[in-house]
């Protein structure tokens, strides 16, 4: 029998799958031994890329909506913004090259080595270079007081 049409769900429109793409990550993640709370990953599901912010999203939130109170807030935060968005964003592709080098070691065994270096250098970046995020989220959230109290006159 053959098919005249497909139905496409690509919005969780007919059916709700949230919960079966929150499981799905956190299965992805697990394999890269990062253990990360389902509500976590369940408040990022359905966002769109400029609404999602690889880690917990805190900081998307906290620049969104310190934005709404006092506009000078994001552009305060701008900086450490850009630079925690970079960070998550060479997160995944690290996570996605760790990936690629487990595949390959286990097709091809004679590069093990070079592969485990390859792993080795992704920990390094998700153990010392990533937990930067926290740092800039704390600036973000910091607000825009202290850089607003220097008088115009005074640049």
């Amino acid at each position: 029998m053959t098919s005249s049409a497909v139905i496409l769900d690509d919005d969780d429109t007919l059916v709700d799958s949230n919960y079966q793409h929150t499981l799905a990550w956190a299965r992805a993640l697990s394999g890269f031994d990062l253990s990360v709370p389902l509500w976590r990953i369940h408040r990022q599901i359905g966002k769109g890329g400029d609404r999602m912010y690889g880690g917990t999203g805190d900081d998307t939130f906290y620049v969104d909506s310190a934005a709404d109170v006092i506009i000078d807030n994001a552009g305060a935060g701008s900086f450490d913004y850009m630079q925690a968005f970079g960070l998550v964003a060479l997160g995944f592709m690290w996570a996605k090259m760790a990936e690629a080098a487990y595949a390959r070691k286990a097709r091809d065994p004679s590069q093990a080595a070079r592969m485990d270096a390859k792993l080795a250098t992704g920990k390094f970046f998700m153990e010392r270079m990533l937990p930067e995020t926290a740092l800039r989220l704390e600036r973000i959230s910091t607000g825009c007081d202290t850089m607003m109290s220097v008088p115009a006159e005074m640049f």
